[in-house]
């Protein structure tokens, strides 16, 4: 007996940051300090590979599901999700990185500079059909 079962995959279309100076007290500055955008278009077959994706694009944080907000958009679904960084000025470039627990408390005391890095991730929920022979 032939039976079709109906999976969802996942079309990872792209990645836009904006990133904005964040001041604890007073909130975002709503200036952009840099933003980027990357073109991936890379097919994911469970959400749990999706998520583990999305994370490489994190400065080094670790996400969680629920750290994500998946929005319904008309045309497939706009993930998107916050994360405090601090950057770090090189001679050659110009570098993010998730921020540590120390980092944090100095933050918050006005001691030093962080940054909110907003992702939007454009994804498109993809069914895919499958003959089970």
């Amino acid at each position: 007996m032939n039976t079709t079962t109906n999976l969802t995959s996942y079309l990872l279309q792209s990645v836009t940051c904006r990133i904005e100076k964040d001041d604890y007290n007073k909130g975002c500055s709503n200036e952009t300090f840099h933003d980027f955008m990357i073109g991936i278009n890379t097919i994911f077959h469970s959400k749990e590979e999706l998520i583990q994706r999305m994370n490489e694009d994190l400065f080094g944080a670790e996400y969680k599901e629920s750290d994500f907000d998946f929005e319904q958009l008309f045309d497939g679904h706009n993930v998107q999700t916050d994360v405090l960084v601090t950057f770090k000025p090189n001679v050659d470039w110009q570098e993010f990185y998730y921020r540590t627990d120390a980092e944090l408390k100095k933050w918050k005391k006005g001691n030093m500079d962080m940054y909110n890095a907003r992702f939007y991730f454009s994804v498109l929920p993809i069914q895919v059909l499958t003959n089970n022979n």
